[in-house]
């Protein structure tokens, strides 16, 4: 995991899709990756998405009610046409902020802790 805070927005040659478990759960035009340095854990931000279901939400409310499940997953950068050109594993994540406007499925953003984090 990197020392300093690396930003990956704007990307012109695709977007980001956060999976959890085997699930797409929603794209994502930029992404912010933190090192452990910077808190405790390391932590990956993604913005100005859309969700396609509410599963990413649902994981959130789960912990603010104190039944919350690490998950692990990933973020895939993709290029127009559907093709992986970069892709961020990430281990016994938690949810720390989902930023949506109620009942919508458009999030400014989502921010996860993550135990590790490897490059693929």
């Amino acid at each position: 995991m990197p020392a300093r805070r690396l930003e990956y927005f704007g990307d012109p040659l695709g977007s980001y899709q956060l999976v959890l478990g085997d699930e797409v759960v929603g794209s994502f035009q930029a992404l912010v990756e933190d090192g452990p340095e910077s808190r405790n854990a390391p932590q990956l931000t993604l913005k100005r998405g859309t969700l396609i279901s509410d599963d990413l939400v649902r994981w959130r409310e789960a912990f603010v009610a104190g039944r919350g499940v690490r998950r692990s997953g990933r973020v895939v950068r993709t290029q127009p046409g559907g093709g992986t050109v970069a892709k961020w594993l990430f281990t016994n994540a938690v949810p720390v902020t989902v930023r949506a406007t109620s009942g919508s499925l458009v999030v400014s953003e989502v921010v996860i802790a993550v135990e590790k984090v490897e490059h693929g």
